[in-house]
C-alpha cells in the first residue's frame, strides 16, 4: 500500500552475510521499491527522495525494477529488512531473504 513499509525481523551474528532479493514489474517511478536496513531503529541504509544522495543501487536502492542487497553484519543482534516505496510508491513483490550463502535468485536486471 501507499506510504506503508513492509518490516521483515532477522537475527544474524556477527561476520554473518545478510542477503535480500525483490522481484517486482516496475512500469513507472510510482513502482519503484526500495530495500532498507535497520538496526536499534535506526536506518543503516538511507535513502530518501527529499535526500537521494544516500541512494546506492548496491543497497537494493535503484530506480528500476527489481533490487538486491547484501551485508556483512558486525554486530550480532536483531536487525530489521524494510521494503519501502520510492516517495510513497507501491508494488506487489515477491521477497527472498536470508543469512549464510547466497540463496536466493539473482533478479534480472
Amino acid at each position: 500500500c501507499k506510504d506503508d513499509d513492509d518490516w521483515y525481523e532477522v537475527v544474524v551474528y556477527a561476520e554473518e552475510r545478510l542477503f535480500v532479493t525483490l522481484t517486482f514489474a516496475q512500469t513507472s517511478p510510482a513502482e519503484d521499491l526500495d530495500i532498507h536496513l535497520y538496526r536499534n531503529g535506526i536506518d543503516l541504509t538511507p535513502c530518501s527522495f527529499e535526500s537521494p544522495a544516500f541512494c546506492d543501487p548496491l543497497n537494493g536502492q535503484s530506480g528500476t525494477a527489481n533490487e538486491s542487497f547484501g551485508y556483512t553484519v558486525v554486530e550480532s543482534g536483531t536487525y530489521d529488512v524494510v521494503v519501502r516505496g520510492w516517495n510513497g510508491a507501491h508494488n506487489r513483490y515477491d521477497i527472498c531473504l536470508g543469512v549464510g550463502e547466497w540463496q536466493c535468485p539473482s533478479p534480472p536486471k
